[in-house]
């Protein structure tokens, strides 16, 4: 079994606490530049783009720093898993006999127009590409697996053209 978790960035000691400082310093600005100009040409109502550029801030902030996936492979069997915070929300579960193609993102074949595309990519320049085929329908899905875990899912995925035998046929 294999579990790991990745973020698209991860921000801890200095860089953590130059983030904070920037967005502080950022809301104290935009707060007076909307002071100045409310009091210097008398428009009322304009705190309600500070409101919006905080939550765009925030979701973009939530978005790469905040949100972590979590990988697991156990039986021939990968759980994608989206935490934030304490909520985990599954993504998918993928058997390895459903598997059609794992790769980069590079070397995929975009052919198939009825694609469904999940995202879960961590790092585009680094992804990997898993496509197959669920209830019917064929899926995509990106992620950013550790090179451990690449070498377990293409290990199982090149010996799921081998059948499974009885043990007791191979001792008759």
């Amino acid at each position: 079994m294999i579990r790991e978790k990745r973020t698209k960035k991860e921000v801890s000691g200095n860089r953590a606490f130059v983030v904070v400082i920037l967005l502080s310093i950022g809301i104290i600005f935009l707060s007076s530049l909307v002071g100045y100009l409310q009091n210097q040409f008398g428009i009322m109502h304009l705190e309600k783009i500070i409101y919006v550029i905080v939550i765009v801030v925030a979701y973009f902030l939530i978005k790469n720093y905040l949100t972590e996936y979590r990988y697991s492979f156990f039986d021939n069997e990968l759980i994608i898993e989206k935490i934030l915070g304490k909520r985990t929300t599954q993504i998918a579960t993928i058997k390895s006999r459903q598997i059609a193609f794992f790769g980069k993102l590079s070397e995929i074949e975009w052919d198939n127009k009825d694609m469904h595309i999940d995202h879960c990519d961590v790092s585009k320049k680094e992804a990997y590409v898993i496509k197959y085929v669920q209830h019917e329908m064929t899926k995509l899905l990106t992620l950013n697996p550790s090179e451990d875990l690449v070498m377990h899912i293409q290990k199982s995925v090149e010996a799921k053209d081998f059948d499974e035998v009885d043990e007791e046929k191979l001792i008759k």
